[in-house]
């Protein structure tokens, strides 16, 4: 693997805003990579002491660079903006809490540099709890989840479609071609679904995807991890992306898949509005959107909830949420 030692051959994009807890150990985890040729840009969005002296700690490795938004940008523009700034021949992202095995991106890299017809590779992760404890129970059920357990190592057939029902878990743990990426896809609507927009974007562009079956990555579950956060437009990323990729000319099953998603999406949107927000009217918005597309019992549910006074309604929600979980 020769490459102009001036220039590294990765670029790892470490994003931060506010919550430092594990930005060491994250940053770490990089600097220890076999592969020597990489370059580390830690992009803070929240422009704040304790991660820049946190980052002074590792001032003696050349290889760290850190910057900073006077104003926060939102995740994905916290990231475009550090990938403009990136030098590396191929890019990869990684979130303050989450951990890379040290030899994750030479075994990515290796594939990609061996192959010009690919445009990402990606491996197997693992959850860790808050103190970086093995999560294996919760490993399996996601791994079953995405369909990763029967997953072979070599490339991956029908990027696209792999992409579109699986690129949730393919955007962590991977590294992407510089040259494949448009940094213009990086748009506030997406916020942390950025991972999932930018791997079907990826697939878009013909090139194909390569697996590698070992675990090199951990991904951390924490009580202030993005997956536990409590919002009432939770789902909003989700829709936008759906509702982008509806409008594309896609195959019937892949058209079909998207739709369903959409209205899956904009029906929990709908559900999320009833929870954490006041506005009752907004709700209703998104569980008709959903019912036009999809009719199903829970939106018609959530849609007679709506119309019910402030008192009540989160009472009766709560209570149809708990009797849908004891129907499984």
């Amino acid at each position: 693997m020769k490459s102009d030692t001036s220039v590294p051959l990765v670029t790892v994009v470490l994003t931060v805003f506010k919550r430092t807890r594990y930005l060491a150990e994250a940053i770490s985890s990089v600097l220890r990579q076999t592969l020597p040729s990489l370059e580390l840009i830690v992009t803070d969005d929240g422009d704040t002491e304790a991660a820049r002296l946190i980052c002074a700690k590792f001032q003696t490795d050349a290889r760290l660079r850190y910057r900073s938004n006077p104003h926060a940008l939102g995740v994905p523009l916290n990231i475009a903006k550090a990938l403009f700034e990136a030098r590396g021949k191929y890019l990869a992202i990684l979130n303050d809490d989450d951990l890379i095995e040290p030899d994750m991106l030479k075994r990515l890299v290796t594939s990609l540099e061996c192959d010009p017809s690919l445009v990402l590779a990606f491996g197997n992760y693992k959850v860790i709890d808050h103190e970086g404890r093995d999560m294996p129970n919760l490993t399996h059920e996601l791994m079953r989840l995405r369909s990763r357990e029967k997953l072979l190592s070599g490339k991956v057939d029908q990027p696209f479609d792999f992409a579109l029902r699986h690129g949730l878990m393919v955007g962590m743990g991977c590294i992407f071609r510089r040259t494949a990426c448009d940094v213009n896809w990086l748009v506030p609507e997406v916020a942390g679904a950025y991972d999932y927009w930018l791997t079907v974007n990826l697939a878009r562009t013909g090139g194909g995807f390569y697996f590698v079956s070992e675990t090199l990555m951990a991904w951390r579950q924490h009580e202030d991890s993005e997956s536990a956060r409590v919002s009432p437009e939770k789902p909003a990323p989700e829709v936008f992306i759906y509702e982008s990729l509806s409008r594309l000319d896609l195959p019937n099953e892949a058209q079909r898949f998207v739709k369903n998603q959409l209205a899956n999406y904009l029906n929990s949107l709908g559900c999320h509005r009833l929870l954490h927000e006041g506005k009752p009217s907004a709700a209703r918005h998104a569980i008709l959107q959903s019912l036009r597309i999809r009719p199903r019992p829970s939106g018609l549910v959530y849609f007679a909830i709506s119309f019910l006074p402030a008192n009540r309604r989160l009472f009766v929600m709560n209570l149809w949420l708990r009797f849908r979980r004891k129907l499984g």
